[in-house]
């Protein structure tokens, strides 16, 4: 093969990479399912242990623990110290305290985590569950795949922060986490 044939094939190689960078990929879509138990308004959760956030990543793992424990108060509810809660975890990650009076623990499981598009958003797939105290009844559970998250493109480690910060606001603001239930009127 000459030189020229191979500039033209090159040239050809080249035409198509640019064509498929400029391209807008598309983006997936986004699929979330909330159940909520019919005892939810009879047990009326208050205090919740958050435990630590299932995660590969260390900034998704810490920031949405710490929005989620941020946002539990902004519904009402009475968090346990994440201090207190890591300090009485045993081997098995089970909270054991027996100082603290809690209803019931969240647990968040978030099983992929991948840059989407030109770099600005996130895609996670995850779980989050509520789980009473006593029953380990479900109270609360919310499965979520593809789910967009805006992300701040400043470096690897702020991006993960601003996307996990958006997954805690997802979890307890646009999925329906219940408000703390009110006390009955007498």
């Amino acid at each position: 093969m000459n030189a020229t044939k191979i500039m033209r094939r090159l040239t050809c190689l080249a035409v198509a990479a640019l064509a498929a960078c400029a391209a807008p990929s598309k983006l997936p879509e986004a699929t979330s399912r909330v159940e909520r138990s019919e005892d939810f308004e009879k047990i009326r959760p208050v205090s919740i242990v958050v435990m630590p956030v299932q995660a590969e990543k260390y900034h998704v793992k810490h920031t949405v623990r710490k929005g989620l424990y941020d946002g539990l108060f902004e519904k009402k509810y009475s968090p346990i110290s994440l201090r207190k809660i890591d300090s009485n975890l045993d081997g098995a990650g089970e909270f054991t305290a027996s100082d603290v009076d809690w209803d019931a623990q969240l647990v968040v499981r978030v099983s992929k985590w991948r840059v989407v598009g030109n770099g600005t958003r996130i895609a996670a797939d995850g779980s989050a569950r509520l789980l009473h105290r006593e029953t380990g009844e479900v109270l609360w559970q919310l499965a979520f795949q593809d789910q967009l998250l805006v992300a701040d493109t400043a470096g690897a480690n702020h991006r993960d922060e601003t996307a996990a910060g958006e997954l805690a606001i997802y979890i307890l603001q646009r999925e329906g986490f219940p408000e703390r239930p009110a006390l009955p009127a007498n």
